[in-house]
């Protein structure tokens, strides 16, 4: 095997390996606040196949139906295979990370027609599975940060597939409404941009009109599948089939202080969106945040110029990732100083779109050369040694305004945009390309050293922070 090859598979080896240690650390914890009620949930239901559970002499048979209770019966079935302990939760939700990150390299090949290869993963993986966003948000017991991801992605997947094979057979069709309906039948809520979704998605190859048609009838099929089998699932056990829409809607329009009209509504909620961004910064980095704007619009540029046959589907994905992340950002705010869950669904695909951008050819077979691997890899450990040891999770509890903010979040901001300027400048590519890449070493290996000190912290990193 190449020494290129031997290297590049041992950076991805240790990454998982060390992403698994930093998660396993942390599993033990007491589960608190949000994080108490779906353990609770499964492990009745995992005793009597029905979704009621003891919630105190108040409430001794309350029903687990908040949401559609399929994520509360997969639960079931782990605590049947896995016991019932804070840590085997919390594996859960590591495994559906590992799954989330492997189908978005699905949707990433889909969309370009090609497999990402290693300058792509060399990014992606590291990026991804060792930071504090990524590692805490797992091990939140929850639908969003669990299984809602992957199967979002999946369809996306799926939908891209479908439309570009001919003939299209109706049977495919007929699956992705059934997938559909399972996505509802584990939230009401992120599962509703799958219909703008599967029309952009399917443009290029249907055009606009025939899209449309499709992904409505695809989309509602399976929403209308949704409704008749959980009422059907409702009347049979005796459940309030009204009680999850109206959870759901609740939690949008009425979560906080009541609002006298919608003008009050949309002021006190765009005046709260500028600080969850903030807080998204602080857990995940600026690095994604900032690319997947500017990606979106680049490959929208692209796409009215018809660049090449993938940029489409890519532009699709980036539009509907931005505004998912965009739209929770202004109707839920922060609970508990936990990492923000809601937008944690595209959260892979968000990661892969800076990967893309850093890996420069991220299609290319051949693997890259030792000396860069081994100097990035000494400069991503070396930084997180220092942030481990003087910022450790001060960008978390202080904030932008906190004085880590300016080597995590300002430096990388400056190398990214001298980068770009660079790189359109003519006889300074190289150098903007070594910019770039800067400022994601720097803003990642300060983002492994928050997630090594998370996990050898002896307080709560999710719900009730510190």
């Amino acid at each position: 095997m190449d020494s290129r090859i031997r290297l590049s598979t041992a950076v991805l080896g240790l990454t998982l390996l060390l992403a698994a240690i930093l998660f396993g650390l942390g599993t033990a914890k007491p589960l608190n606040l949000d994080n108490a009620e779906f353990p609770t949930e499964a492990e009745a239901t995992a005793k009597t196949w029905t979704p009621v559970y003891y919630r105190g002499e108040d409430m001794p048979r309350r029903a687990a139906v908040f949401h559609p209770p399929l994520y509360v019966y997969m639960l079931a079935v782990w605590v049947k295979a896995f016991g019932a302990s804070p840590a085997s939760f919390r594996y859960f939700g590591f495994a559906c990370l590992l799954l989330a990150g492997a189908v978005t390299v699905l949707l990433v090949q889909a969309a370009h027609g090609s497999w990402p290869r290693w300058r792509f993963h060399l990014w992606y993986w590291p990026l991804l599975m060792l930071n504090p966003y990524t590692l805490q948000t797992a091990s939140i017991v929850d639908i969003d940060s669990s299984i809602y991801g992957p199967v979002l992605v999946l369809l996306l997947w799926a939908a891209m597939r479908l439309g570009r094979r001919s003939p299209r057979p109706a049977s495919g069709w007929v699956l992705l409404a059934i997938g559909v309906c399972v996505a509802f039948w584990l939230k009401l809520t992120t599962a509703l941009i799958l219909w703008p979704a599967f029309w952009l998605l399917l443009r290029g190859s249907l055009g606009g009109s025939p899209a449309l048609r499709r992904a409505t009838l695809v989309f509602w099929g399976g929403a209308l599948l949704f409704v008749a089998t959980y009422a059907a699932f409702c009347h049979l056990l005796d459940l309030n089939f009204r009680f999850a829409l109206a959870f759901v809607t609740q939690s949008v329009f009425q979560r906080g202080a009541a609002s006298a009209s919608l003008a009050d509504w949309l002021s006190r909620h765009m005046s709260q969106a500028p600080g969850v961004m903030a807080h998204l910064v602080s857990w995940g980095g600026v690095l994604p945040l900032v690319v997947l704007p500017v990606s979106t619009v680049f490959y929208g540029m692209r796409v009215r110029k018809r660049a090449a046959p993938g940029d489409s589907a890519w532009f699709a994905i980036l539009l509907i990732s931005l505004s998912t992340v965009a739209v929770y950002c202004l109707i839920t705010g922060v609970f508990g100083g936990a990492p923000f869950k809601y937008t944690f669904v595209f959260w892979p695909v968000v990661v892969a779109a800076a990967a893309l951008y850093l890996a420069g050819s991220p299609f290319d077979r051949t693997p890259p050369a030792v000396k860069p691997v081994l100097a990035g890899a000494a400069i991503f450990s070396a930084v997180a040694a220092v942030s481990l040891a003087g910022w450790k999770d001060r960008l978390i509890v202080e904030g932008l305004a906190g004085a880590p903010a300016m080597a995590m979040v300002v430096v990388p901001v400056l190398l990214l945009a001298a980068g770009g300027l660079m790189q359109a400048t003519a006889g300074t590519g190289r150098l903007g390309r070594l910019a770039i890449c800067a400022a994601a070493l720097l803003s990642g290996g300060a983002l492994l050293g928050t997630a090594i000190h998370q996990a050898r912290a002896d307080y709560s990193t999710t719900y009730d922070y510190g």
